[in-house]
């Protein structure tokens, strides 16, 4: 029937056929009880939202945003890897290390207060070109191509290399940048699984967990001596260190 069909995109039936590389898609809000995952305010019925695939409860499942927040989420920075492949290119080469590539998102702000990405899809700036032109023209959306977070972190010559792609201008004809990628923390590597070979879901870059404090715990004994006489009155302890040194004097004189 019309309403099985229908069932996938409103996301109440099976989600066997949702997958994490399936394209960010723009669509009418048929009720108002959907929130954006990342600001949480929810999403009003006849509303445009935009819905990438995500986990929950080990089931994929269709989350939401708003048009906006999903636009500010988008990212353009340098690869810090080689290993990652165009989503809309799978079969393609793979994007270079020091490569411009753009990063599709949905950030969630953690229980900590952590702003992390539930869901990531890393594009090659031309082969976004389109989907981003559908994304941004929605109604509301101020973000532009020009104005994509992590462009004003490129080098100057590079900026308007990705704007140009990102817009659809031809650039076959134009070498591809390589920049240096900013350096990620270990500790978020090793959370977010490293770099998404299969292209599409690398995990946004976690703040690295404060440092374990270097200073020893107050009255923790220091030294193999102090360990020694740890278990002993003051007084002991100073009548044994006094001992120590009149054997030393005595040794010496004798």
């Amino acid at each position: 029937s019309n309403n099985q069909k229908e069932r996938p995109a409103d996301h109440r039936g099976d989600m066997s056929g949702l997958s994490q590389q399936d394209h960010p898609e723009v669509v009418v809000a048929t009720s108002g009880r959907s929130s954006c995952q990342t600001c949480g305010e929810s999403i009003g019925k006849g509303e445009h939202r935009v819905g990438m695939v995500g986990r929950s409860s080990g089931v994929s499942c269709m989350k939401w945003m708003h048009p906006q927040c999903f636009a500010l989420n988008m990212r353009i920075e340098y690869a810090p890897t080689g290993r990652a492949r165009c989503n809309a290119d799978r079969d393609g080469a793979l994007i270079g290390k020091g490569e411009p590539r753009l990063l599709m998102r949905m950030m969630k702000t953690s229980c900590g207060g952590e702003v992390v990405a539930k869901a990531q899809q890393i594009y090659k700036p031309a082969n976004a070109a389109a989907l981003l032109t559908r994304y941004l023209s929605v109604e509301g959306v101020s973000v532009t191509a020009a104005t994509i977070g992590g462009l004003d972190e490129l080098e100057a010559e590079h900026r308007q290399w990705a704007v140009d792609a990102l817009e659809g201008r031809d650039i076959s004809s134009r070498e591809v940048p390589v920049g240096t990628p900013a350096t990620k923390p270990r500790a978020a590597a090793a959370r977010s699984g490293g770099e998404a070979e299969a292209g599409g879901s690398e995990a946004a870059a976690l703040p690295k967990p404060a440092a374990k404090s270097a200073a020893k715990p107050e009255g923790k004994p220091a030294g193999k001596r102090a360990k020694k006489a740890a278990g002993a009155p003051k007084g002991v302890a100073s009548a044994y260190t006094l001992w120590c040194k009149e054997e030393r004097q005595a040794a010496e004189d004798a």
